[in-house]
């Protein structure tokens, strides 16, 4: 039988020895951070409204352990700086003002009716931009960039064994899901998630500094795609075709070869992908359903994502500048419309200007970086971040835990790798300060 006393004893030991490694090491407890991103479990707290749960995973405690660990640290070492100034400071801040001014607006005029359930929305915001700001204010060097992003994709393979493990266990036809979601499965919010780690590996490929490390980055990006090809996520299928078709146009190496690829996989799909993904996406569309476009109707799940604007829009005009605050119009799976039901015209100018902002400073490191790896980082993520954006069209991709981590993550080292330096040469040994090459003597 599960013990309680037991479990807060676990917990209180484990966040013991993570604030002990971070306070030694915090790139330590950022690795930690990483693994737990994907791999840690939920804690349902039950549904504060009835169409929103709130659950608590292990990595929120985990980045609250090591977020207060951080802070002691600059306590003692003022040197170190609290806030790293990057171009994505000024449209976060205004983001989490415009959140917080809209749900109290709401408050206020009864459109949020759950305090508690607005609140722990509000807290996943803050615990993201934590995490860019942590990472942007402790990432030095380029060792560190490689250290993060080496953590990052072998987490993503492991994601992607789990992957293989339960299409071979559940059958082909099981949609597959991150790990730890229990029996209701977001297989949406692991296509998003093979989506940008996909992207990263392939902007890493196109600028490898040699053979091996291409072949390496094109490997893991061929292992990610099985399993999200079996996550049948049509939304992410189209936001993976945006990614690609983004490397195509930006790419200034290899392009030849992108768009032969491309070609050949359109022409080879029908062979080699399962039939059970072209019914997938073939149920798309029907001979009746509630939405209809021309001639063609949308099956029920499809045709709501393009109803909700409709009902967005006659709730919006009630309170058009600052919305009905963070869950004041209930759940909405489309990440666009739900902006502008909860924060309205203000809070969306603002998160389409941040949106902007992290397309500008993305192209910028891409176009100025000139090492391999800012270089594919820069590209990887550029293209990711197109592809979230269409996916964001057909789920509320920017406020989900399991993709949002990383993508902050890699978005505070793109953000800091025109600043970083490259890592100190090793310090010569004995034996090679005991060799001294003499000065040619001038003749006279």
């Amino acid at each position: 039988m599960h013990d309680p006393g037991l479990t807060v004893l676990a917990c209180l030991v484990l966040a013991s020895s993570v604030l002990l490694l971070t306070l030694i090491n915090t790139n330590a407890g950022i690795v930690l951070l990483i693994v737990s991103m994907l791999l840690s479990p939920e804690i349902g707290l039950g549904a504060v409204q009835p169409d929103r749960a709130v659950v608590i995973r292990f990595d929120d405690l985990l980045l609250g352990v090591v977020f207060f660990t951080w802070l002691a640290k600059l306590a003692m070492n003022k040197e170190l700086g609290l806030i790293r100034n990057t171009p994505l400071n000024l449209p976060i801040g205004l983001f989490l003002v415009s959140c917080l001014v809209s749900t109290g607006w709401g408050l206020l005029n009864g459109s949020v009716a759950k305090p508690l359930a607005s609140a722990f929305y509000l807290l996943k915001y803050f615990e993201y931009f934590l995490l860019f700001f942590m990472v942007a204010n402790v990432t030095r060097d380029r060792r560190q960039v490689g250290l993060f992003l080496s953590s990052l994709l072998a987490v993503a393979v492991v994601v992607s064994l789990y992957g293989y493990w339960q299409v071979v266990s559940q059958g082909p036809g099981f949609r597959v899901t991150a790990p730890f979601e229990g029996k209701h499965g977001e297989p949406n919010t692991l296509a998003g998630y093979l989506v940008l780690m996909m992207a990263v590996c392939a902007g890493l490929a196109l600028h490898a500094a040699s053979v091996p490390k291409r072949l390496l980055f094109v490997g893991l990006a061929a292992f990610m795609l099985v399993p999200f090809v079996y996550t049948y996520s049509r939304g992410g299928y189209v936001a993976f075709v945006a990614t690609y078709l983004t490397l195509c146009l930006l790419s200034k190496r290899h392009k030849p070869l992108l768009l032969t690829l491309l070609l050949v996989g359109v022409l080879a799909a029908p062979l080699v992908l399962p039939e059970s993904v072209f019914r997938r996406i073939a149920s798309t569309f029907t001979s009746t359903g509630a939405v209809q476009i021309g001639r063609v109707h949308l099956e029920p799940s499809a045709g709501q994502r393009i109803l909700i604007w409709k009902l967005i829009i006659e709730q919006w005009k009630k309170h058009p500048f600052l919305g009905f605050g963070v869950t004041g119009v209930g759940l909405v799976d489309n990440q666009n419309a739900l902006i502008l039901g909860e924060l309205g015209l203000v809070g969306m100018a603002i998160y389409l200007w941040s949106r902007w902002r992290i397309f500008h400073v993305s192209l910028q490191v891409y176009r100025t970086v000139d090492d391999p790896l800012g270089k594919g980082l820069g590209l990887g993520f550029l293209a990711g971040f197109i592809g979230l954006l269409v996916h964001s069209f057909a789920g509320n991709i920017f406020i989900i835990v399991r993709i949002m981590e990383p993508f902050w993550l890699v978005a505070a080292l793109i953000t800091v790798l025109p600043g970083v330096s490259a890592p100190a040469d090793p310090a010569p040994s004995a034996a090679q300060r005991a060799v001294r090459i003499p000065r040619p003597v001038a003749s006279s």
